[in-house]
């Protein structure tokens, strides 16, 4: 084979060390990449692909590159599409290099390490996670590290198997995570989203860093994972190792069980449809956070909401102060906007990455934070938790005044050119600069001496980078040059000359300069060494910081949308007064229906909904996932009243979608994602489901359905909702003993339907999906047809419930059409016309406070008997019973 040429041999020697990155090798001006890697950037940047010459023979390899100045936008696409890479500079200038420019590797950028600002996913956590098996009895446990801010976290308590684990950690949608080699395949199909990479051998305990070593010695089964992350950022990031905090454990009986389908289909954090408009989320309903750290707080806490009373009630706690003291709440969220992202800041001036400016807004940041102490502590009867968080912000006024006094008010985006520390503060810079600008003043002396001296009319002294300073002289004057001076170079309209006097001062001027900039460097350097002995204790106020933002924004929101704190009990179960979709309420304002909700473990934990297309089951379902979830998170929730049980799962199977490149129909899909449920849930989840057995045929369908309602009633004994439009469900679950069937109510009237959005008790007997179909604007043809088929087919008889045969009949044997009968022929009812009647005639000027009182009671009785028979209204419970409140 043909000698490849030096550069190669070079570039080669690099691309074996990292086979598994893209190698950017620096070429003059641009980045360039080789063989297959040129062929992947020109894929993933769109960049033009061509070849260069290798070898003497002629021989070519693909080539494709990027201008060495936008290396970092392009960086950036790479890294969100999962590449890891490195950069390879020339570390000496060409221009005086002896034969083969020198280069060396600069970076190694990877997903999980990166801490720039143009790299990151905006304010989000971009974590670096380890996974190691452990035992069936013991499970496994997962480590994770956002290098970004420092903040670690131990997740034990997880599946011991390795699909299950992914599953589990993938609701934190790590960016890079390291496993075994034997499970990398099982993980890379769990978890499409994250890169998965090979774990290194761990480096040993005593060389992790001290914050992690400390956990470590009270937890020895935590120290081969932090071993496994500390050998992973040694390698890319070697600088942050001394940053990364102490970890917080997350076991999981202390947070509520979430996958990411349940965020989905909730739209947590993300909207179902990108073509819904607008795609507003439950983060973006409630966030009213002012700084990043609050932004990823508050983030964080829906990903993994609290599942123990007494650290949700500590958030309450500070929830409830707030509203008490709007102007507290105001007055930090005022200081906090000003904040900016310390935490980020010292991470990038750990690892050499921050800009002057970067420094100087951190400044600014460290007299905001003592500011935000100082508030706190003017404060005398915080509630706890907000206590511990005042005593976690760190006074950092005396650096806070050091980077001010040191650096510029508006300093350059880059350091190494100058200009960027106060020489005021600094008097060995002072003089260099001093002797510089005198210099410089010596020059525009000379020039006005010369011209006068010469007679050379237009004559200047300019600076071109190749031949330094010059005098310029036109054409016209060149009579007048004096015998001294010395041709530099010929331009159209001008030449230009040199003299030793003008050389003397451009040497002072030149030396000045390097020597100022040298001494800048060194300074700088100092001032970023201060910073880094600080960090620690800056990241660490950062996170009590970002903890009060999220807290003041769940005040702020409640505060705002009328929102109220729910009463949190141990056992399971809940009742919500006037409940609302915590999102559709905010799109929709007072045009939304609120609802009631009661699951009680012992007599009504099985809810049926059933009810029309478009009628709302699903978005009454959500909007009890959501008030729960909300709750958990230690949040106000949108309601008149609640009280909610604690659970330890929350679980939804909502939607129609299939996965025909992995095998998988839409039934098929179904059934794996309600078996995934059925199998962790357990008396103390929630499962909100949508449409079970919809995907395959009728009986069989309805079977799966019943059997899954069953088992979810008889075995799990989980609270449960069920929107279906299989209606015998609605009779059948009469059978069941702590299950209850209700329905979305629709009004008729001259063949228009209007949806009142409205629950109530008992099962319904129609979908009125012809009517939706007519609504979307199905032909004329089409829908006649369908009511004509409809009529005949609604003539067949109603299924028996499972079980029964002819000398066993159904525990009620009355037909499911009578729950909307009073909708549906007579809206209002003649009993309601009656109450409306009786209402309406009251003369409430002459009725006393007490005759009042009686009348209202005498009206809320008659109001609870409407529809029912009248013999038996006086007797029957109101539904849903209500609790004490």
């Amino acid at each position: 084979m043909p000698e490849a040429s030096p550069m190669m041999v070079q570039y080669r020697s690099v691309k074996d060390r990292y086979p598994d990155h893209l190698v950017l090798f620096r070429v003059g001006d641009f980045f360039e990449t080789f063989e297959e890697d040129a062929g992947i950037l020109s894929r993933e940047l769109d960049v033009a692909l061509t070849s260069r010459q290798v070898d003497g023979q002629g021989r070519r390899i693909p080539l494709a590159g990027i201008p060495y100045h936008s290396l970092e936008g392009h960086l950036a696409r790479l890294v969100r599409k999962g590449w890891r890479v490195v950069i390879c500079d020339q570390v000496e200038d060409p221009r005086t290099a002896r034969g083969l420019v020198r280069r060396e590797v600069t970076r190694v950028v990877t997903p999980g390490t990166v801490v720039e600002e143009g790299l990151l996913h905006g304010d989000r956590s971009n974590f670096l996670g380890a996974w190691r098996e452990g035992s069936a009895s013991e499970g496994s446990r997962a480590a994770l590290v956002d290098v970004s801010t420092g903040q670690t976290r131990i997740l034990e308590g997880l599946p011991a198997d390795p699909v299950a684990a992914a599953g589990e950690i993938a609701r934190l949608e790590p960016a890079e995570m390291l496993v075994p080699s034997e499970a990398v395949a099982a993980w890379k199909q769990a978890l499409p989203t994250g890169r998965i990479e090979m774990a290194p051998e761990p480096i040993p305990g005593p060389d992790i860093p001290q914050a992690w070593k400390e956990a470590a010695s009270s937890h020895p089964s935590w120290e081969p994972l932090l071993g496994t992350l500390a050998a992973y950022v040694r390698q890319t990031e070697p600088r942050l190792l001394d940053l990364l905090g102490p970890p917080r454990l997350f076991d999981g009986s202390g947070t509520l069980r979430l996958d990411p389908k349940t965020l989905r289909h909730l739209e947590v954090l993300a909207p179902r449809g990108a073509s819904e408009q607008p795609p507003l989320t439950l983060l973006d309903s409630i966030r009213q956070t002012v700084t990043p750290a609050g932004g990823r707080t508050l983030e964080e806490w829906l990903r993994m909401p609290l599942a123990r009373r007494e650290p949700i009630q500590a958030r309450q706690e500070v929830v409830r102060y707030f509203l008490d003291r709007p102007a507290l709440r105001e007055d930090l969220q005022e200081l906090l906007s000003r904040l900016g992202d310390p935490s980020r800041v010292v991470s990038r001036i750990a690892a050499r990455r921050a800009s002057p400016r970067d420094v100087r807004r951190l400044g600014d940041s460290l007299r905001i934070i003592s500011e935000v102490r100082d508030r706190l502590r003017s404060e005398s009867d915080l509630p706890p938790r907000l206590r511990e968080l005042g005593e976690e912000i760190h006074s950092e006024s005396e650096l806070a005044q050091r980077l001010e006094r040191s650096l510029v008010r508006e300093p350059p985006i880059v350091i190494g050119q100058g200009g960027a520390l106060n020489p005021e503060a600094f008097p060995d810079l002072r003089e260099v600069r001093d002797r510089e600008s005198r210099a410089k003043d010596h020059l525009r002396e000379l020039e006005r001496e010369e011209a006068v001296r010469t007679g050379i009319r237009g004559l200047k002294v300019g600076y071109h980078q190749v031949f330094g300073y010059f005098f310029e002289v036109p054409h016209s004057q060149l009579d007048r040059v004096p015998s001294h001076w010395r041709r530099k170079q010929t331009l159209a309209q001008v030449e230009r000359y040199g003299s030793d006097e003008l050389t003397r001062w451009e040497t002072e001027i030149r030396d000045s300069s390097a020597q100022g900039l040298d001494l800048e460097r060194r300074l700088w350097e100092e001032l970023l060494a201060s910073v880094d002995a600080r960090a620690p204790w800056i990241q660490a106020s950062g996170r009590a910081l970002g903890e009060i933002d999220a807290l003041a924004s769940f005040a702020r929101t409640a505060r705002e949308r009328h929102w109220i704190l729910p009463r949190l009990r141990t056992e399971p179960g809940c009742v919500i007064r006037e409940g609302r979709h915590a999102i559709l309420e905010q799109l929709l304002g007072p045009a939304y229906v609120p609802n009631d909700t009661e699951l009680d473990p012992d007599r009504s934990r099985l809810l049926l909904l059933t009810g029309p297309n478009m009628a709302g089951k699903s978005t009454y379902m959500r909007q009890v996932g959501l008030i729960v979830l909300l709750a958990h998170c230690g949040s106000a929730v949108p309601a008149r009243y609640a009280e909610i049980g604690l659970v330890s799962s929350l679980s939804t199977r909502m939607g129609f979608t299939d996965d025909i490149g992995r095998g998988k129909s839409s039934f098929m899909l179904e059934m794996s994602e309600v078996a995934e449920i059925l199998a962790r849930s357990d008396s103390r989840s929630l499962v909100l489901l949508d449409e079970v057995g919809r995907g395959t045929g009728t009986r069989d369908g309805l079977a799966v359905a019943w059997a899954v309602l069953k088992y979810l009633h008889d075995h799990t004994r989980s609270l449960t909702i069920v929107a279906t439009h299989y209606h015998e469900l609605a009779t059948w679950v009469e059978s069941l003993s702590a299950a209850r069937s209700a329905h979305m109510a629709v009004f008729e009237r001259e063949g228009k339907l209007e949806f009142l959005r409205t629950l109530l008790p008992g099962g319904s007997d129609r979908s009125y999906g012809v009517w939706v179909a007519e609504l979307a604007g199905v032909p004329s043809p089409v829908v006649r047809e369908a009511r004509r088929t409809l009529g005949e087919l609604e003539q067949s008889e109603v299924p028996p419930h499972p079980g029964t045969g002819p000398g066993s009949p159904s525990r009620r044997s009355r037909p499911a059409r009578y729950t909307q009968a009073l909708l549906v022929e007579d809206p209002l009812g003649a009993q309601a016309r009656q109450l409306l009647s009786e209402i309406s005639n009251l003369k409430l000027e002459t009725l006393t406070p007490l005759e009042a009182l009686r009348l209202l009671e005498e009206i809320q009785k008659k109001a609870r008997g409407l529809g029912r028979d009248p013999a038996t209204a006086e007797a029957s419970p109101a539904w849903p019973p209500r609790a004490q409140e």
